[in-house]
């Protein structure tokens, strides 16, 4: 995975204290990237920026309360879509403490 279980907190779920309390996520995420490193480059332009997702999706999550971790987790994958080097992305996010 190009990202393996995350943490983050959030603001997620239907019952009244999922509501009130923010609570810890794990996201990881999984994308199929077509770009053009070689192996040998080491030119970070040459392949998807790590510091870009993590910040991005750090972001996405806080942003709003949602209802489903489902929703979340296409909200992911759309933001790491917004990369065009990105073909598709695999997401799994999951409640540890719920």
């Amino acid at each position: 995975a190009f990202v393996r279980a995350r943490e983050g907190v959030t603001s997620t779920g239907v019952s009244g204290r999922e509501k009130r309390y923010p609570q810890r996520v794990l996201i990881s995420i999984d994308p199929d990237v077509e770009d053009p490193y070689d192996g040998v480059s080491d030119r970070l332009e040459h392949a998807l920026d790590y510091d870009w997702a993590v910040h991005g999706i750090t972001e996405l999550v806080q942003r709003e309360h949602l209802h489903l971790i489902e929703t979340m987790a296409e909200r992911v994958a759309d933001f790491c879509l917004t990369d065009q080097r990105v073909k598709c992305a695999r997401v799994h996010i999951e409640k540890p403490d719920a």
